[in-house]
């Protein structure tokens, strides 16, 4: 009935349990996924209740198990038996969540990473790679009569924030968009409509809740255009892994961040974001193909 997560119980109905069965026994299971990048560490306990009473095994033992993604992962690497690129992204993962904890300055104490054989350390991605794919570069045309610019807060034509939850999603604004506007991204040759909205003022369009951008999907190129009535006003093309790139070849100021010590986590968070992301790619391509995503 509830599942507890870092002292907030987050109660799922017995119509948000999915089943699944093997070997002809039928398995209830829930999902969760507020866990944050740098909080790969942290106890994530999952108990049993029932009409409000904590459910108590025959054995008087309390019906909760307590794990953590770094566990888990650690379980998985010392078993051997998932391939070489199965380990070499969940290694990857624990480096990503790692340098989330450096930059945030979340639980450095006991980073991710600890718990790696200097064997299981070996399979991590070593450097950053850019200029890997084709969407690694952006492009921004605007068409004759209209004007487009980044705030001067912004730090690109093209997007100017990068924001994970299940997979990426991304963010830009410019001066010139106004009301009335609309706008579609391409993304994997499937179509998606942008919403626009306003801060009070600029506007902006978000990818959030509209493309189903995985973790797979840092070198995916998006593109978005925008129109007024049935005009085209520009064409952006962009990628989050040329987001990274912009950020990484750019300098603090632009950033916002004040401390050179941060910027410099900042970058090493955002190139372990993409090698994370290229493991993943490499990991499911055996099913889904070259296609991305």
């Amino acid at each position: 009935e509830d599942k507890q997560y870092e002292g907030f119980r987050v109660p799922y109905s017995a119509e948000k349990w999915k089943t699944d069965t093997i070997n002809d026994r039928v398995y209830y299971y829930v999902t969760f996924s507020d866990v944050a990048s740098k909080e790969m560490c942290d106890d994530i306990t999952i108990s049993l209740w029932n009409s409000g009473e904590q459910i108590v095994n025959g054995n008087g033992t309390k019906a909760e198990y307590t794990d953590s993604i770094r566990d888990y992962v650690l379980r998985i690497l010392n078993t051997g038996s998932y391939g070489d690129a199965n380990n070499k992204m969940l290694v990857d993962l624990l480096y990503y969540g790692a340098a989330a904890q450096t930059y945030y300055g979340y639980g450095i104490d006991d980073l991710a990473t600890s718990g790696l054989t200097d064997a299981q350390k070996g399979l991590r991605t070593q450097s950053f790679e850019a200029g890997k794919g084709p969407a690694d570069t952006s492009t921004f045309v605007v068409a004759d009569g209209y004007t487009l610019t980044v705030p001067e807060d912004g730090t690109s034509a093209g997007f100017s924030r990068l924001e994970l939850t299940n997979g990426f999603y991304l963010h830009a604004t410019f001066n010139g968009l106004k009301e009335g506007m609309t706008a579609v991204a391409t993304f994997n040759d499937s179509t998606y409509p942008l919403r626009i909205g306003t801060d009070g003022k600029y506007f902006y369009f978000t990818t959030q809740e509209v493309l189903p951008m995985s973790m797979a999907d840092a070198r995916t190129e998006v593109v978005i255009k925008v129109y007024d009535g049935e005009t085209l006003v520009c064409t952006i093309t962009d990628s989050v892994a040329s987001y990274v790139a912009r950020v990484i070849n750019g300098t603090q100021t632009e950033t916002g961040l004040v401390d050179a010590e941060d910027f410099a986590n900042l970058k090493a968070l955002l190139q372990r974001i993409v090698m994370f992301s290229d493991s993943v790619k490499q990991y499911v391509e055996p099913w889904y193909g070259n296609k991305e995503g």
